[in-house]
């Protein structure tokens, strides 16, 4: 199985890097390693998060950053669609 990160979701890490970086590169740089490591395990448990209205589509909350990656599990991947902070409005 493989790790798949859509445009938009690599986008996405790098707006939330540029956005804690505003204020503190070390927390820019902790927020977007902990993304990574998170998105990582679901390689090992690719159900942990919750299945969301759109079909195939999870949700893994990572409470302690304050972000939700939306991810597709595949056949032989799993496909990281979108990261959000909980803080912002979609």
């Amino acid at each position: 199985m493989r790790l798949d990160w859509a445009d938009r979701a690599s986008a996405d890490l790098l707006r939330a890097y540029d956005f804690h970086d505003q204020y503190s590169n070390a927390k820019a740089e902790r927020v977007v390693r902990r993304l990574r490591e998170r998105a990582s395990t679901l390689l090992v448990t690719p159900y942990v998060g919750r299945p969301v209205g759109k079909a195939g589509v999870r949700e893994l909350s990572i409470p302690d950053i304050q972000y939700v990656i939306v991810y597709r599990v595949e056949t032989d991947a799993v496909e990281i669609a979108r990261i959000f902070s909980t803080a912002e409005n979609r």
